[in-house]
This record gives structure tokens, sequence and C-alpha cells, in this order.
């Protein structure tokens, strides 16, 4: 069973926008969902003006292992959810569970990516599988994924800790939960694990993947969107390495 992340995006007309998080490894728990939940429907709603940084912070987002598509796509979620953040952009994770196949040598139980909405249209920006953003059902077509795969989403904070609980999406960067000290340690390690199976490895990318987790700790303790007392101290000492999992 393999996990996948990736991407980047050209520019895209926008309208009226919404944002979820997206990624793929063991299927969250099977917590029995409320009804309506697995349908897309409420969003994190920005502006045209705010989408389109949006797509721009995504885009330039470029210290991933977007080329390592078998794992980590909950910690590079997570990741563009705090770039996001941390320019007070609110996000969602959308994830897709089922039998899916981006490819003949990757299989997945579930997969989680960025999401927006446009006039209504939901659009998921994936790195990953795709060069644009595409509609859930395209996603998903890529995926070639049978017809259950069940669709689901948790706010991009808690990108980590996927679980199906049926909760109306956030509405507002203030409705964004803060983010988790433990979850950001954990995928800078395993972000810095996957970047040394990244063909060919560059390691600019571990070098610039620990300066952003610097950055965006300091900026998401700044929005107010990782408690100052649970924030980092000199004694944890930002190390990608040493959290290595």
């Amino acid at each position: 069973m393999s996990i996948q992340r990736g991407g980047g995006l050209p520019g895209v007309s926008l309208a009226v926008l919404m944002l979820c998080t997206s990624a793929c490894t063991v299927a969250p728990s099977p917590e029995k969902p409320s009804e309506g939940a697995g349908h897309i429907g409420q969003r994190a709603v920005v502006s045209p003006e705010v989408a389109a940084r949006a797509f721009d912070i995504v885009r330039g987002v470029d210290y991933l292992p977007f080329g390592y598509k078998e794992e980590g796509c909950n910690e590079r979620a997570l990741y563009m959810a705090m770039e996001l953040a941390a320019q007070k952009i609110p996000s969602s994770a959308l994830y897709a569970e089922g039998d899916l196949r981006p490819s003949e040598d990757v299989e997945w139980e579930y997969h989680v990516a960025p999401m927006l909405q446009i006039d209504g249209k939901q659009m998921v920006i994936d790195p990953s599988l795709e060069s644009a953003p595409v509609t859930v059902d395209a996603w998903i077509a890529d995926m070639r994924s049978p017809a259950n795969v069940v669709t689901f989403f948790v706010p991009g904070s808690h990108a980590k800790k996927a679980r199906r609980s049926g909760q109306p999406m956030i509405r507002s960067f203030d409705e964004l939960p803060p983010f988790d000290k433990n979850d950001i340690m954990s995928s800078c390690g395993v972000m810095w694990n996957f970047l040394g199976r990244e063909a060919p490895f560059r390691p600019e990318h571990r070098s610039r993947l620990l300066e952003r987790t610097k950055a965006l700790v300091a900026q998401l303790v700044a929005v107010g969107k990782l408690p100052e007392r649970t924030a980092f101290t000199e004694e944890d000492r930002v190390d990608c390495e040493s959290w290595e999992m």
C-alpha cells in the first residue's frame, strides 16, 4: 500500500472560493459519520482575491517531496494548510477513501488534498496528481477509483487527525482550529525523510523545509493558530532530522 502527495498550479480565473486540504496513507478512523457527512457542503469561504493568493501560495511551495508519491500526503496537506493559515487563509482537508490506484505501481487506501469552491463548483488542488486545479469528480477519476469512494473533510489544521465526524465545514479563518505542535514535529520529520527518497535528491530542499518550518511556527503563533504556551522553545530546536519518524 502506497501513499502520495504533490504538484504545481497554473493560473485560474476565479469567482467565489472555499478551501480544503488532502493526503493519503492507512485509512482514517472508521467512526460513523453523521447524516450528510462525506457530502461536500460548507467550506471555508474566501474572496476571489484571497483565492488567487491561495493558488500562488501553494504554487510556491518548493520544499515538499511532491515527486515521492508513495506516501506522505497527510504531512504535505498539513504543510500546505500551515502556509495558507500563516496568511490568514482558512482551509479544510478533503479526503477520498477507497481502493485508489493513481498509477500502476501506487495504491492508496485514501488520499487527501486542498480544495476550493468557485461559484458553487468544488476544485481540488493536488500537486501530486494534477498540474492545475480540477473538479472533485476529475480528481477521483484520476485515482482510477471505483464508484464507492467516500469523501469527507476536516479542518486543514487537523489533516493528521482525520475523523469522519460529520461536522459542517468551517466558514472563516476564526473557525479554523489551532495547529498541534506534535503534528508539526511529526510532519517535519516525515517530510525530511521522504525528501531523501525523492529522485533526484536535492539537499537544498531539506534546508528549505527547515527554514520554512521555523518561519511557519512563528507566523502561526502571530496569527493565533499555534498557542504560544505550546509553541516551540529553544530547547525544542526546530530540527526536522531529529524528528524523523
